[in-house]
């Protein structure tokens, strides 16, 4: 079994990622950065440090985005490597590894830990290859996102390999759009728990898995999904210098004040940028990651209880898409001044803002990402500003030292997990069956019956009245072929179905309800085999940066 397959191979890579990937010439129009040449990140230093002496970075200012950013740590729980990271980003030639994720239930898909996990590498390889400089992998917790239906659900495989669903209430008609940063699942939290302890897999670690679950999701995450998210990372990744950060504090919040009236100041422009861009994207013949309405700006306005709104803008000036409000441009500036938490970034001016929040020597995203990244490097250009060097996040399937072992057995690579389960079933119903089983059967039966007749025919020449005997003895030997049959039929029946379970099994660990693994199953489905330490294996195992798809076998 072949332990890297090409991003061609896995399912979900959009085509912009594979040039982008593979044939970047294709593409190098739309990034700032080539990320398969090393000298782009010499580069972007050297670009990072002239900022930096020209003030643009507001130094001082950094401070107390540092001082921030450290509180948060505290209270997530992360551990004093953690701690002297934060404290290190407000220090001259110090830059960030950023990479982010909403925070989903019980840790979100597995590829938020992958995604954390390749941060952490990329900014030690850095550290290595810099030695001058430090490097902090930084976690954004997309807390600003509203989508909690993406994040409300977690599923896992049981102790009998059965796919389980645990997921919060929905959301109230009224409070679809509150962020998730804002929402109280305090109330539900208990039911999702009490849940997780019959449903969590049985495994060498179960009770240290649930024990750190209880106490991420219990008190610690004072009901809310960002918290919970939050400590249950700053434990996975105890003994890293990963950061988390979650953008909605006033004071993190102050780093996007000018990056908001510039956007504020010329709307029709920076939609104009934007347009032409996805123009030419799709002119390219690829399809847009990321549609925008027309007249739509990149930012949300939060009403006071945290529902955000898109903001429009049209001849008649600014409006909230969803209620039609008119908003004056005058009183923007002033909440942009005053208030700019009120502001959140769309996807699009999201990175714009981490940009402004932090040196990014290097971004990691997955496909879907990087694919948008290709529309949002526009805004870029029009705020005078350069994208970081993006690089893929590692992907990877984890798999049991037994299920590996089994597709060795049967001589399968990964992809051929990834087709319909009635499909894989045939194959592996098509495997067991014995080569020339059937053959030698069917030449039994011929052999026995002809040497039957050719024996009956001399007989009745000697005497006649022996046909009778042969015609009874005939049923017996009917009944003894077919007797031979149904044995042979039951144990090839009995190793068929042993083999699909097992290859059952294999298929809805690596490609449950016919997705990948990392986009399916949650962080906590792996902890009871592999436990706290899980973090600390793929940092070891995983090859960063990568542009391949990784099968590691962890055990």
């Amino acid at each position: 079994m072949r332990t890297t397959l090409e991003l061609a191979e896995f399912p979900g890579a959009t085509a912009l990622l594979l040039d982008y990937a593979q044939h970047f010439e294709r593409v190098a129009g739309w990034f700032s950065y080539n990320p398969h040449d090393l000298a782009a990140l010499d580069a972007r230093l050297a670009e990072l440090d002239e900022r930096e002496r020209l003030d643009v970075f507001r130094v001082m200012d950094r401070g107390a985005w540092t001082a921030a950013l450290y509180a948060q740590q505290q209270r997530f729980g992360c551990g004093q490597a953690a701690l002297d990271a934060a404290r290190k980003l407000g220090q001259s030639r110090c830059y960030s590894v950023v990479t982010g994720q909403q925070a989903g239930l019980l840790g979100g898909p597995l590829y938020a830990l992958l995604k954390a996990a390749t941060i952490v590498k990329l900014a030690r390889q850095l550290k290595a290859r810099y030695p001058e400089c430090e490097f902090v992998p930084t976690f954004w917790i997309s807390s600003e996102d509203s989508d909690f239906d993406e994040v409300r659900t977690a599923r896992l495989l049981d102790s009998a390999g059965q796919l389980r669903e645990i997921a919060l209430p929905p959301a109230a008609a009224e409070d679809y759009a509150l962020i998730v940063g804002r929402r109280d699942v305090s109330a539900a939290l208990p039911a999702a728990l009490a849940e997780l302890e019959q449903a969590l897999p049985s495994g060498q670690y179960r009770d240290a898995a649930l024990a750190l679950l209880r106490e991420a999701y219990g008190e610690g995450a004072e009901g809310s999904l960002v918290t919970g998210f939050a400590h249950l990372m700053a434990r996975l990744f105890d003994g890293t210098e990963l950061v988390l950060v979650d953008p909605q504090d006033p004071l993190l919040a102050q780093a996007g004040r000018a990056l908001i009236k510039r956007e504020l100041s010329d709307p029709a422009a920076a939609q104009a940028v934007l347009a032409r861009r996805n123009a030419e994207i799709k002119a390219a013949g690829y399809p847009l990651q990321v549609e925008q309405l027309s007249g739509d700006t990149s930012l949300f306005l939060l009403d006071e209880r945290g529902r955000r709104e898109k903001l429009a803008c049209d001849e008649q000036g600014f409006c909230l898409r969803r209620s039609a409000r008119r908003i004056s441009i005058e009183e923007l500036n002033t909440l942009a001044e005053l208030t700019p938490e009120r502001f959140v970034c769309g996807v699009m001016l999201r990175p714009l803002f981490q940009n402004s929040l932090f040196p990014c020597a290097a971004w990691i995203g997955g496909a879907a990402e990087i694919s948008y990244r290709a529309q949002c490097t526009a805004a870029f250009d029009w705020h005078g500003q350069r994208m970081a060097p993006a690089f893929l996040r590692a992907s990877a399937t984890l798999l049991p030292a037994r299920s590996a072992a089994q597709l060795n057995e049967l001589g399968w690579e990964l992809p051929q997990l990834y087709a319909p389960a009635q499909a894989v079933a045939a194959r592996a119903a098509a495997q067991a069956m014995p080569q020339g089983i059937e053959s030698a059967m069917a030449h039994y039966r011929e052999v026995l019956y002809s040497a039957d007749e050719q024996l009956k025919q001399q007989a009745v020449q000697l005497d006649p009245s022996l046909a009778a005997s042969f015609d009874t003895l005939r049923g017996n030997l009917d009944h003894h072929v077919e007797k031979l049959e149904k044995k042979i039929s039951g144990v090839l029946k009995q190793q068929q179905e042993t083999l699909l379970k097992r290859v059952q099994q294999v298929q809805t660990q690596a490609f449950p309800m016919q997705s990948p693994q990392e986009r399916m199953l949650c962080v906590a489905s792996f902890l009871p085999r592999y436990g706290l330490g899980l973090a600390a294996q793929l940092i070891e195992r995983l090859e960063v940066p990568a542009w391949s798809h990784q099968v590691v076998v962890l055990d």
